[in-house]
């Protein structure tokens, strides 16, 4: 019996919820890796969190829309858009281990980088997102990662495991290696509106931190 491609569609979407891996592989990167390959890295306010079908119907991805507090590599604008594989929609869910996970009102650091089809992603999947994190009983300002759903190897084509904790450290810290590694420039490539393909320079091995991969089993290659 031959499927039109409506219910062929639905079907390779119910297939691709119901097998999800329990872990993305990656490889370490430091906070100078990421500075060096975003195309902007913005201190921001997150404003809303929403899943939504992509246009084909294939899969789900999370739109997160993020108030610019601060520009520290590149021009951000006031307001952009952040896409995340993975989310719910209805009953529908898909969930991407090791995507970058926002909630609306936290502020965050976050290395950005386009994808091929213009749109704004978190660089190194998870790694590339800092919480701003601020206690009410000392002036301390921290930045913490998050890498849940993360398992890191050495290197590309790697398959044994190796231990990485979150980075904490004060957000001063963390912007003065942001800033070190990636001194600001004039007119900062693929930092207008969001609207834009343009993708940062590909640089040597290394210098490439581990990026995420279109398809989201491997996040790339680099060397600490």
């Amino acid at each position: 019996m031959k499927l039109s491609t409506g219910v062929l569609c639905l079907l390779l979407l119910s297939a691709a919820f119901a097998s999800t891996a329990s872990a993305a592989t990656a490889v370490r990167a430091t906070i100078e890796q990421l500075s060096e390959k975003s195309v902007l890295v913005v201190r921001t306010k997150c404003l809303s969190v929403e899943a939504r079908f992509t246009p084909d119907g294939s899969t789900i991805e999370t739109h997160v829309v993020l108030e610019r507090l601060e520009s520290i590599v590149g021009k951000a604008p006031e307001k952009l858009t952040v896409l995340c594989r993975g989310g719910t929609v209805g009953d529908r869910s898909l969930k991407v281990p090791g995507q970058a996970r926002f909630s609306v009102g936290e502020e965050d650091v976050v290395f950005l980088r386009k994808d091929p089809r213009g749109a704004w992603r978190v660089l190194g999947w998870c790694q590339g997102k800092f919480r701003v994190v601020r206690k009410n009983d000392t002036a301390a300002v921290e930045a913490v990662q998050d890498l849940a759903g993360l398992c890191f190897v050495k290197g590309k084509g790697e398959t044994k495991p190796v231990s990485a904790k979150p980075m904490r450290l004060a957000l001063a810290d963390l912007v003065k290696r942001i800033t070190t590694a990636r001194p600001p420039v004039k007119d900062e490539p693929g930092t207008g509106d969001g609207d834009g393909a343009e993708t940062p320079d590909h640089e040597s091995e290394k210098k490439t931190p581990p990026a995420e991969d279109e398809s989201g089993e491997e996040a790339g290659s680099g060397k600490k």
